[in-house]
């Protein structure tokens, strides 16, 4: 009989190379595809640019994501006036650098999503103490805003007076008298979105404790009324003879 000790083994480091499965990257890139899924929409609106350029690169970085199938995601994300805006580089993977370019020239430039934003903040007509439903929604665009300057680099916005004299002239008389103590309690030697922000979003959740968003289904539509018509001419009778 042949020695045991006489026959080949294998050393650790080849069962370890046979037997290893995916690394630590591959594994974690595996979970995230499963978890991010598929890229959100987008249709060209402005504001929805910054979170879709965050979410686009960030599934590249957890996923590994290929340039094709970066183009794939784009192809089932893009819709409407996005999509017709590069439906010409939606053809080859190599294209995806200049697709998003495209958008973000279109769509993306920070100056151009924050004056959206600010026209958004505009557009609210002065309020009064009891509508605390607004309140809070015009709390929380201004919140939007505030966030998107911070987010896009762009602390000039931050600081720009007629702006701001303009948001808080929108509150009702005793939220203005409100604000100016804030600030003298608080020492803000200069005035700016941020802390009028941060001052709204407190407010607006003290607000939020008392006042509920109305569901949708509960807003009973009008009925349209539909004045009957007076004859003009009475009915004929059948004539006797």
């Amino acid at each position: 009989h042949r020695d045991l000790h006489s026959f080949p083994t294998r050393r650790s480091s080849d069962l370890s190379m046979k037997d290893s499965g995916p690394s630590a990257g591959e594994k974690s890139q595996q979970l995230a595809r499963r978890r991010i899924g598929k890229l959100s929409h987008f249709s060209g609106n402005p504001e929805e640019w910054p979170a879709f350029y965050a979410e686009f690169n960030e599934g590249i970085e957890l996923c590994g994501f290929s340039k094709r199938e970066n183009l794939q995601r784009l192809r089932e994300s893009l819709k409407g006036e996005a999509k017709e805006a590069v439906q010409g580089l939606l053809s080859a993977p190599e294209n995806v650098p200049d697709i998003l370019r495209t958008l973000e020239l279109r769509f993306g430039k920070p100056d151009f999503v924050i004056e959206v934003l600010i026209e958004k903040a505009r557009k609210y007509a002065p309020m009064r103490d009891d509508k605390f439903e607004l309140i809070i929604k015009f709390a929380t665009v201004v919140k939007n805003l505030s966030t998107t300057i911070m987010a896009l680099k762009r602390k000039n916005h931050m600081y720009n007076p007629s702006l701001l004299k303009e948001l808080i002239g929108k509150l009702p008389a005793t939220w203005k008298t409100e604000w100016a103590s804030h600030l003298l309690c608080s020492k803000i030697e200069e005035e700016n979105l941020k802390d009028f922000s941060d001052w709204m979003d407190a407010k607006a959740e003290s607000l939020s404790r008392i006042c509920s968003p109305k569901a949708a289904s509960d807003e009973k539509p009008a009925k349209e009324s539909t004045p009957k018509q007076k004859e003009r001419f009475p009915p004929k009778k059948d004539s006797v003879l």
